[in-house]
C-alpha cells in the first residue's frame, strides 16, 4: 500500500467511519487462510466468532490482538488491517 492510498483511507475514514465486514465461516477461513477447526478454537476460547451466522470482524482482529498477539493477522489482507486501526482511531 503506497502512502497516497493511506492518507486517503484517512481522509475517507474521517468522513465515513470504516464499515467492519460481517463473515461467514466460510469467508473468515478464506481472510485468514486458515480451517474450520482453527476458527472454531477461537470460538471456545472466547473469541467474538459466531460458527452459526455472521462474524464481525473487526472484533474479531482486536480479540486475536489483545488476547493472542496472533500469528493469522499478519495473513489478513494489508487494506483490511489498515482498515481496522484507521476504525479504531475514528
Amino acid at each position: 500500500m503506497v502512502l497516497e492510498e493511506l492518507n486517503q483511507m484517512i481522509a475517507d475514514a474521517k468522513l465515513n467511519k470504516p464499515a467492519s465486514p460481517q463473515m461467514d465461516v466460510t469467508e473468515l477461513c478464506a481472510t485468514f487462510r486458515t480451517t474450520l477447526p482453527v476458527v472454531s478454537k477461537w470460538a471456545a476460547a472466547g473469541a467474538p466468532v459466531n460458527l452459526n451466522g455472521q462474524t464481525d470482524l473487526f472484533a474479531l482482529f482486536g480479540w486475536l490482538h489483545v488476547h493472542q498477539d496472533h500469528p493469522y493477522l499478519p495473513s489478513v489482507g494489508e487494506r483490511l488491517i489498515a482498515q481496522w486501526k484507521i476504525s479504531l482511531n475514528v
